[in-house]
């Protein structure tokens, strides 16, 4: 067990029960981005934002505790429990599946996030032309808009008629 700077133990995986490790809070475990599995992911979406011209969007990137990217910043929180194989063996031991436990679904829900950071930086929604195809984001949203079927794709069919109509991977 190490000190951090504020004098809190900072704790080490390896060292700890399980039992122990549930009940400590996130900001007492020795995690981080840096030097995990995540950094390699990380460096390949900004390549990848760099080919697309997008080398302006540039998130911070910070371990939370789900897949989040706060409005109004071009922040991404990426659960923390996929900064450490224990803890994503804990998680899918609890949960049954790892969100973004797979390098393929860690990509597309990092890449989603960064579709939240460049409309925050950019405001898209604000515009007629996004709100015309969208919606207008200022009204409030129901999973009761819409109907889902499963036949390989998921397809979303919008029932309000100004709305869009999205297929889904």
């Amino acid at each position: 067990m190490i000190r951090s700077i504020n004098d809190n133990p900072i704790i080490s995986l390896g060292d700890i029960p399980q039992k122990e490790l549930m009940a400590s809070r996130i900001c007492d475990l020795a995690l981080k981005i840096r030097g995990s599995s995540l950094e390699s992911l990380i460096f390949e979406l900004r390549n990848d934002l760099k080919r697309a011209g997008l080398m302006y969007l540039n998130p911070h990137f910070y371990l939370g505790d789900e897949w989040f990217s706060p409005e109004g910043t071009q922040s991404i929180s990426i659960p923390f429990w996929l900064a450490d194989e224990r803890l994503q063996s804990i998680e899918r031991s609890h949960m049954r599946s790892v969100e973004g436990g797979t390098k393929n679904w860690f990509m597309k829900l990092l890449r989603h996030e960064s579709g939240h950071c460049f409309e925050h930086g950019y405001h898209f929604s604000d515009t007629d032309e996004w709100q015309n195809l969208f919606g207008d984001p200022s009204q409030e949203y129901s999973p009761d808009h819409y109907t889902q079927t499963l036949d390989g794709l998921s397809e979303l069919i919008l029932k309000d008629q100004n709305q869009a109509r999205y297929l889904l991977n």
